[in-house]
């Protein structure tokens, strides 16, 4: 029985890179013996030593090679998590039920009936609820400010209606 195992998306980039790094080391540690041979002269010794030998060219590539392979499986076997999450209808109403015990009788009303009508006009809301332009503004700036409704510019009014999250 395999569990699959979810990751965000940093997660996952540094736990490749950390079995990229730890295979290229194991792989190459495991396989440089085979390729370098015993040094004949001081020279060699000395490329040895400081690693700039060309016969530890072939065994760096192949664990190189090797280990960008192993971290291109585990990158495909390991899943991200996904980061948008899709509400039902169901918990955005009660997330607005939750939202509407904050507010002000006003704030509520207003937000009921932006609610019903899903998008109207600042004028046909002031019409509505028989509040002066003045109260209408206030209020729906407090909403806005509250991320509860968006306005956009319609003439010399402004359509408002509730944000995507309570949609």
């Amino acid at each position: 029985m395999c569990k699959e195992l979810h990751l965000d998306q940093t997660t996952k980039i540094f736990l490749v890179i950390f079995v990229v790094a730890v295979s290229y080391f194991v792989i190459s540690m495991t396989i440089t013996p085979f390729f370098i041979k015993t040094p004949r002269t001081m020279y060699e010794v000395m490329q040895q030593m400081m690693g700039f030998s060309q016969q530890s060219a072939v065994p760096n590539m192949i664990a190189l090679i090797s280990a960008l392979g192993i971290g291109l499986f585990v990158s495909y076997q390991l899943k991200t998590k996904n980061t948008y999450i899709h509400r039902p209808i169901d918990s955005r109403k009660k997330a607005l039920a939750i939202v509407r015990k904050k507010l002000s009788d006003d704030e509520k009303k207003m937000l009921k009936q932006i609610e019903i009508a899903e998008s109207i006009t600042q004028d046909s809301l002031r019409a509505r609820l028989g509040w002066s332009k003045a109260k209408v503004s206030t209020i729906l700036t407090r909403l806005d400010r509250m991320n509860l409704v968006q306005r956009e510019k319609q003439g010399k009014t402004y359509r408002v209606f509730l944000t995507k999250d309570l949609r």
